[in-house]
């Protein structure tokens, strides 16, 4: 078994080919290796879906489904939290970035309870490692002119990183201060909420809410990827 499994879905005409080969590379590029990636693509090709993903080797699967669905990757996200061998899952969008020591300080916050949590309200320091948060530089919403933007917790002693224009933290874990990549949680977990269950545009928020709400988080003060 995994530690990981990165699920990620691919959409004809809105993920381009320069998108799709930087996110094998990043994966390639991670200094800790234990994951799979289960790669779906929502409906019928219109031209071949590059080859990068093959140098992922045995561990990457890539699946054409045979309807679009067209519900933002719901589906597809569903499909891959029902299908992966990992311990834990990672939502990843092709046309995102994240930062090469992402699994293994994902795997220091998980092994080491000394990291800072975030908790429901019934038990606000209740937090096992099932699920952890990291922030993200939110780039897309800095393209598309919105200019809110949340506060940055650090690690206690981190330096605040230089020129950012936007970070979406986690903490709390509210709509429209986490975005999809930002929580990794345990398969068992998502399984007993019934995988990913709202297929509307914004339910990573509404569900990443409930489900910190319900078990507490781990949280990792470094920004460990980019939202584009």
């Amino acid at each position: 078994m995994y530690r990981y499994s990165v699920i990620i879905p691919h959409y004809d005409g809105i993920v381009t080919d320069d998108q799709f080969n930087n996110c094998i590379n990043y994966l390639l590029d991670q200094t800790e290796q234990n994951f799979e990636v289960l790669i779906y693509h929502d409906g019928p090709t219109s031209r071949p879906i590059p080859n990068t993903w093959e140098k992922l080797g045995d561990r990457c699967k890539l699946k054409i489904t045979k309807d679009r669905y067209n519900d933002w990757g719901h589906s597809l996200r569903d499909m891959g939290i029902r299908e992966a061998n990992g311990d834990y899952i990672f939502h990843f969008n092709p046309d995102n970035v994240i930062y090469k020591t992402l699994f293994s300080k994902v795997s220091e916050v998980i092994d080491c309870s000394s990291f800072p949590m975030i908790g429901s309200e019934k038990n606000p320091t209740f937090a096992n490692g099932d699920i952890v948060i990291f922030p993200i530089y939110m780039m897309g919403h800095v393209r598309f002119g919105l200019k809110n933007y949340s506060g940055f917790r650090l690690n206690p002693g981190q330096n605040i990183l230089p020129n950012y224009k936007m970070i979406f933290n986690g903490d709390p874990c509210v709509f429209a201060n986490i975005d999809c990549m930002q929580l990794i949680m345990k398969r068992k977990l998502w399984l007993g909420y019934n995988g990913w269950y709202d297929k509307r545009s914004f339910s990573d928020g509404i569900m990443y809410e409930r489900f910190v709400h319900e078990h507490g988080a781990r949280y990792c003060g470094e920004v460990l990827g980019e939202h584009w």
